[in-house]
């Protein structure tokens, strides 16, 4: 990864970094990703971008075939990612996007040529969006939840148990006539819900507590954000607020 001239963005950043990406196999376009966004940053809210590129073949003036780095395109980054993004979200979006960090928080800009295809693609793919792009989805920070039950009866004795079948574990202590048993569940999955944010209509994964664990949503027409959190969001959307922008 270098540090490049100033590169076209879709939403003004402060900073942007360039990596030539073009052998790199899945995880380690991941790991790309993830340093970038892990990597120092010089404030919170600064928006920075990563310029992604890949040898790309051209044709001259004379007809001569030749390659040079060129930023890779929405489409070819979910076909390097091997997302299960559907067809006619690939045909809706793009082909410009710029991956970005708001501070520690990452982001996805990219352009739209039909609100209503691209929604709708976009609600097709929900069921995979937090597995396909794993450098924006927030991980939950633990699947189980404990807790406790007390019952009557039993000698003092402390027990332990295990199942791998449920990932459920037991641990029973019992004094005098009680025994008191604390266990771990798991939790339910998060799901997708219609929020606000900002005064803007959001599709968000929510996790069991509320947590905001990844988001979407069209802050204006013929643009589509796709980020890990709230506050990343409303950065974004601030920024394209911008004279500059201007929404």
């Amino acid at each position: 990864t270098t540090n490049e001239p100033p590169a076209p963005t879709l939403v003004p950043v402060v900073g942007r970094i360039t990596a030539d990406v073009s052998r790199m196999p899945r995880a380690e376009l991941l790991r790309t990703i993830e340093l970038f966004v892990d990597s120092n940053y010089s404030s919170p809210i600064a928006l920075e971008a990563l310029i992604l590129q890949e040898m790309t073949p051209a044709t001259t003036t004379e007809g001569e075939i030749v390659s040079s780095l060129a930023p890779i395109t929405l489409e070819r980054f979910f076909e390097r990612l091997g997302t299960r993004a559907p067809g006619r979200l690939l045909r809706a979006i793009g082909p410009d996007m710029t991956i970005g960090r708001a501070g520690g928080t990452p982001f996805i800009v990219t352009l739209s040529n039909s609100y209503e295809t691209a929604f709708a693609g976009l609600l097709e793919w929900e069921p995979f969006m937090a597995e396909d792009l794993p450098f924006i989805a927030k991980k939950e920070t633990s699947d189980e939840t404990r807790g406790t039950m007390e019952t009557p009866g039993g000698a003092t004795t402390t027990t332990t148990s295990s199942s791998s079948v449920d990932q459920t574990s037991t641990t029973s202590t019992s004094a005098g006539s009680s025994t008191l048993f604390s266990f771990l569940v798991p939790r339910s999955s998060p799901v997708w819900k219609d929020i606000i944010v900002k005064n803007k209509d959001v599709r968000a994964l929510v996790a069991h507590d509320g947590e905001v664990l990844l988001l979407y949503a069209f802050p204006k027409d013929g643009l589509l954000i796709i980020a890990q959190t709230r506050e990343a969001f409303m950065l974004v959307v601030d920024a394209l607020n911008a004279p500059v922008f201007g929404m």
